[in-house]
C-alpha cells in the first residue's frame, strides 16, 4: 500500500477556486459527498465480508455442540503431537464426553490400533501414550530386505516420527472430523494411510513412505486452532 500523504494542499486548492462561480463549488462539493458515500460503502462491505470469516477456537465444547449453522467458514482445527503427549488428562477427558472413541485410549497398544499387517514393525507393548511422546518405549525393527551392514539410523527416526504424526492425527481426526485439514478426516482413513506406508516402507526398505505420510498430516501451522488457542 502506497502511504504517501495524498491530502490536498489547501494553500493551492485556495488559490484556483478563487473567482470561480458559486455553482462551480456546489458542484465540486456534491461529487465530493458522493465519493465520500461511496468510499463508505466499500469500507463497510470489507468489513462486512471479515466479520465473515472463519470462525470457532476448536474447543471441545465447541465440537460437542455441532452447530455448524453460523456464517462464513469454520476455522481449521488440529493439535500437534506435541500437544496430545503432553495432555494426556485431556485426552482421557475427550474419551468420557464422547469426542474420541474408548479404542484410542492412552492404553491402547500402537500395533494393535493400526492393524500392521507386518508384525514386528513396532514392540507390541508401546502403548499410544507411549508413541505420543516422542516414541518413547518404541522399538522399531529393521527390514529384512535391508542391508543390516550399512547405519539405518534415518529409516529408524522416520518411522518414529510418522508414528509420532500418526497418533496425533487419529485423534484430531476423532475430535475434528473434517474441520482437521489433513486430507484424512476420519480415524479409519489415518489408520489406513499409516497402515499402508509403514508396509511400503518395510517391504522397500525406505523411508520415503513414512516421509510422505508425515507431509500429509503436519498440518499445524498458525491458521489451526487447539482447544481454544493458536496452534
Amino acid at each position: 500500500m502506497d502511504n504517501k500523504d495524498t491530502s490536498p494542499n489547501l494553500d493551492h486548492d485556495a488559490d484556483t477556486t478563487a473567482g470561480k462561480p458559486d455553482h462551480v463549488d456546489d458542484a465540486s462539493r456534491r461529487r465530493f459527498a458522493k465519493a465520500g458515500l461511496a468510499g463508505s460503502g466499500v469500507i463497510l462491505s470489507i468489513s462486512s465480508r471479515s466479520a465473515l470469516g472463519g470462525w470457532g477456537t476448536c474447543t471441545g465444547s465447541e465440537m460437542m455442540s455441532g452447530n455448524l449453522s453460523r456464517q462464513g467458514s469454520p476455522n481449521p482445527c488440529g493439535c500437534s503431537p506435541g500437544y496430545w503427549g503432553n495432555h494426556i488428562p485431556e485426552w482421557s477427558k475427550l474419551i468420557t464426553q464422547g469426542l474420541i472413541s474408548t479404542t484410542y485410549n492412552p492404553d491402547a497398544d500402537f500395533d494393535s490400533v493400526f492393524g500392521l499387517g507386518s508384525p514386528g514393525m513396532f514392540n507390541p507393548d508401546a502403548k499410544l501414550r507411549d508413541v505420543a511422546q516422542r516414541g518413547n518405549h518404541l522399538t522399531v525393527a529393521l527390514p529384512s530386505v535391508c542391508d543390516h551392514t550399512k547405519n539405518n539410523s534415518d529409516f529408524f527416526d522416520s518411522a518414529r516420527t510418522a508414528t509420532f504424526h500418526a497418533v496425533a492425527a487419529l485423534l484430531n481426526a476423532s475430535v475434528y472430523g473434517a474441520r482437521y485439514p489433513s486430507i484424512y478426516h476420519t480415524s479409519s482413513a489415518v489408520i489406513s494411510a499409516f497402515n499402508s506406508a509403514a508396509n511400503t516402507a518395510y517391504s522397500t526398505c525406505s523411508k520415503q513412505a513414512f516421509v510422505d505420510f508425515i507431509t500429509a498430516v503436519d498440518v499445524y501451522t498458525s491458521g489451526v486452532w487447539c482447544f481454544g488457542s493458536r496452534e
